[in-house]
């Protein structure tokens, strides 16, 4: 019988991350395959089923063991899927698999802000900075994406769970929106997290026994030093994600903290000699159209210092 719709899909999805040549190769091949019908299915044991599973991710350097890899289940509705597997690996295989081992990245250069549309269809706005890549299997067999910086999710909803990784942290959705935050040079490799949509769970990297659940408008936070996230609190969304409309908020933020987020979104170099005043706390909002000079103007004014523009940016001094 033709081979079923939903099968040549599955297919199609994988043949559609390789590059043009490899594609056409693996596009004959599968042409030249013989049309089987039931009758000649041999069937395909359990075992050898993942043998066949862990083989693809071996190649393309998925963990098979990781909580979001999408395994297909041994019913009547995925046993005919798996015959197209083994014949999915051997065309991957023949085409060149080594391409689908390197990783897709994104990066905001500093002073800019990207929007990144992925596979699933999910948007992500990523701060000035801040990178991303995952896998090019991304959307078969898992959703799984790599965060250093800070990005607004608007995810697509999907049964296979979308998890966002931080150096520390995961956050496991389905379909929701929210803003996430981990910049390498934090305190404390600080990662926070504020849901704006939907529901997520929020835990420690690889120890998903340690969740927070968050519901719109609440915000966690994670610290190295504390092993879980904070319970949820209700925050200001508008100015959690100010940075996406090119506002600046900061609330209880240390000087540090405020200083890296200005270099980042100004493209500057701004030196600090009064290293004593560097994690004092401050809470600031500007709406668009704000200047760095006019900003590190206030931060001076109200910490009785004094800066001077040099080449690419400033100093504050006393």
């Amino acid at each position: 019988m033709p081979r079923d719709k939903s099968e040549n899909n599955w297919l199609e999805k994988i043949l559609e991350k390789l590059d043009p040549e490899p594609r056409k190769n693996a596009e004959q091949i599968w042409k030249e395959a013989p049309k089987t019908d039931d009758s000649q299915h041999v069937p395909i044991s359990d075992s050898d089923k993942e043998d066949i599973f862990s083989n693809i991710m071996a190649e393309t350097g998925i963990n098979p063991e990781a909580e979001n890899v999408h395994h297909f289940e041994s019913n009547t509705e995925y046993a005919s899927r798996w015959k197209w597997i083994a014949a999915a690996a051997v065309i991957l295989i023949a085409a060149g698999l080594s391409y689908l081992t390197i990783p897709i990245n994104h990066t905001a250069p500093y002073g800019e802000m990207v929007t990144v549309t992925l596979p699933d269809d999910s948007r992500v706005t990523l701060n000035s900075g801040t990178s991303i890549s995952y896998n090019r299997l991304f959307d078969i067999m898992d959703r799984d994406i790599s965060l250093q910086g800070e990005a607004y999710f608007e995810v697509e909803n999907d049964d296979i769970p979308f998890i966002v990784h931080t150096s520390n942290t995961s956050v496991k959705v389905l379909g929701t929106a929210f803003n996430i935050r981990s910049w390498a040079q934090e305190t404390d490799n600080e990662t926070s997290v504020v849901l704006t949509e939907g529901s997520l769970s929020f835990y420690p990297e690889g120890q998903p026994d340690k969740y927070v659940i968050l519901k719109p408008g609440e915000k966690s936070i994670f610290k190295q030093s504390s092993g879980t996230p904070t319970q949820p609190v209700t925050v200001d969304r508008e100015r959690a994600l100010a940075w996406t409309e090119n506002r600046f908020a900061f609330e209880s933020m240390t000087l540090v903290q405020i200083i890296n987020e200005i270099e980042r979104r100004f493209n500057l170099d701004i030196q600090v000699q009064q290293e004593d005043v560097l994690f004092d706390t401050l809470t600031v909002y500007y709406n668009k159209n704000v200047t760095a000079e006019q900003i590190i103007q206030d931060i001076c004014q109200t910490k009785a210092l004094s800066f001077r523009k040099i080449n690419g940016g400033f100093v504050i001094e006393d």
